[in-house]
């Protein structure tokens, strides 16, 4: 009993765990979003022994693939034993980040809210049963983040070597890991104690870490065609008008989704302090606050729609990847779940959300400008994570392609900055707890649609072949079912088109098409009955 008492936090973040997993079911022989890529590649490590990251992926993967292989050859190869080594990387990072918001906040309770709203973020989530690349990154970061924050607080070298043994497998999984020993390296600056030391010291494994990158990236360049995705580190040049010019364009178009996703997703926890905020300041400068944060908000996010993005639309939790969905514009288009009830919720969440985090933030400087500072801006653990938040930030605005799921990391860094103000105001944690429930249902019974949304597509795809003896050229089934082409070597197909196919699966009827058959299956976010169809070409069915 001792035991139980004495883990209670933890074994209440595990058992939310489990039970998500258990109403989500993650079983299923059938890849999601652009894992097909990567669970392609590891099928042609089991099969032929080839390292092969393929045509599709533009990171530099070998971290992620290594994870899977490990967990494919012990169980087999399956796309829910890949899925499997996601759900086992989210755990190990959710209880990472639980341990080091401990070591911040010195409050098992505040541990326990920060991991539970990490892991039920609905991006994160969705993602946690998927084998996407996203929760392999963010479990790095937070185990990064462990070491820093442990070698800043004790100065043990184990802790030195753990950040930067970290920071290669980040880099070797996304050229984004580059961040990890830049923004340590910078934070090492701030030390009081044997700086110079851990200064050269510091340089030295920030330069292993970017030979290894190197070395990789040589290799790629010997194996990869000139038609691959991989983006190469070479290709970014900061003295170059050019990279700069990329900056300046990215951050006029995005910088409002990004402050927006973060705003939101971080406010859960946030909101834990206010309470204590608002019986030190006086009314009258809270309400301008609010009023200026409400201002601000309606400025910058009154033209942005939330959520949107690659995982999160409206209704659809996960990416929509029907040929009908990815020949729309999301932003314009009503999507097949689309609800005016949660966009008027959304909206409110927005603006309720955004408000409540600047207000919560400012009250915060505040406070911290009438205590004392060096513990918190001679801190150089403070001065990591905001290092590691702006050199990501930059990263983002140097990337060609851009989604929600990436904001993940900032997300995660926000959470363990806000982690700080625990030591000077006191949490009140009800409403936050409340939000958490609502959370929970967003992100498992979604997720639990996403699943069964794609159990019944493969299912069609499967029934097609073996009822009519076709392959999958003949098939629209959308992006995954078109690029996995039954495993095939092939990297790209051409699902954008129905030109040459007979038979096409999605929701709506395309024109020169008929219904051949519909598949019913139970939505619970939102709670109804919802069916998938199969579509013939009409002069197919004539012959």
């Amino acid at each position: 009993m001792t035991f139980f008492y004495k883990h209670k936090y933890i074994l209440i973040l595990f058992g939310l765990f489990a039970s998500a997993e258990v109403i989500v079911n993650p079983l299923g022989e059938f890849p999601l979003n652009d894992d097909w890529a990567y669970s392609k590649s590891i099928l042609i490590w089991l099969t032929e022994g080839k390292y092969d990251i393929g045509e599709w992926p533009a990171m530099t993967l070998f971290t992620h693939l290594l994870w899977g292989i490990l967990f494919t050859k012990a169980f087999g190869f399956s796309f829910f034993i890949l899925r499997l080594s996601t759900i086992i990387s989210s755990l190990i990072g959710v209880l990472t980040l639980f341990k080091l918001v401990n070591k911040i906040s010195k409050d098992e309770l505040t541990a326990l809210l920060a991991s539970l709203i990490m892991l039920f973020n609905p991006l994160y989530f969705n993602l946690t049963n998927t084998y996407m690349t996203d929760v392999n990154f963010n479990t790095l970061l937070v185990l990064s983040c462990y070491f820093a924050f442990d070698f800043f607080q004790s100065n043990r070298f184990i802790s030195l070597v753990g950040v930067f043994i970290s920071s290669i497998f980040m880099v070797l999984l996304r050229q984004f890991g580059i961040v990890i020993p830049a923004a340590f390296l910078l934070s090492i600056l701030f030390l009081k104690n044997r700086r110079w030391f851990y200064l050269v010291v510091t340089v030295c494994l920030f330069s292993c870490v970017l030979v290894v990158f190197k070395l990789y990236e040589n290799y790629l360049i010997g194996s990869l065609s000139p038609s691959a995705s991989y983006k190469f580190s070479g290709k970014i040049n900061p003295t170059n008008k050019a990279f700069w010019d990329a900056i300046s364009v990215n951050l006029q178009l995005r910088y409002s989704t990004l402050l927006l996703h973060i705003l939101c997703y971080v406010f859960p926890f946030a909101f834990i302090y206010l309470f204590d905020q608002i019986k030190i300041f006086k009314w009258s400068f809270v309400l301008i606050i609010i009023s200026l944060g409400a201002i601000a908000s309606y400025l910058v996010f009154s033209k942005e729609y939330f959520p949107y993005g690659n995982v999160f639309i409206n209704m659809a939790l996960g990416a929509e990847t029907f040929y009908e969905s990815l020949n729309v514009d999301f932003k314009n288009t009503t999507v097949h779940t689309y609800s005016k009830a949660f966009e008027t919720i959304m909206a409110s969440v927005k603006y309720l959300f955004t408000t409540g985090t600047i207000l919560i933030i400012v009250l915060g400087v505040f406070k911290l400008f009438r205590t004392k500072l060096n513990s918190y801006f001679g801190n150089p653990s403070v001065f990591f994570f905001l290092f590691l938040f702006a050199l990501y930030t930059v990263m983002l605005l140097v990337t060609e392609s851009y989604f929600d799921r990436y904001h993940l990391p900032l997300i995660t860094l926000g959470i363990l900055l806000l982690s700080f103000l625990r030591k000077i105001f006191r949490a009140t944690y009800k409403v936050s707890f409340f939000v958490l429930v609502f959370m929970f249902y967003v992100s498992a019974f979604g997720t639990k649609d996403y699943l069964s949304l794609n159990r019944c597509k493969w299912n069609a795809y499967k029934e097609l072949k073996k009822s009519k003896n076709i392959g999958t050229d003949l098939i629209n089934g959308g992006f995954e079912i078109n690029c996995w082409d039954d495993g095939k070597r092939s990297w790209w197909h051409n699902f954008l088109t129905l030109d040459n196919y007979k038979y096409l699966i999605q929701y709506r009827n395309e024109k020169g098409f008929k219904k051949y058959k519909e598949i019913e299956f139970q939505r619970y976010f939102p709670y109804k009955k919802d069916k998938i169809y199969i579509f013939v070409k009409e002069e197919e069915d004539n012959n």
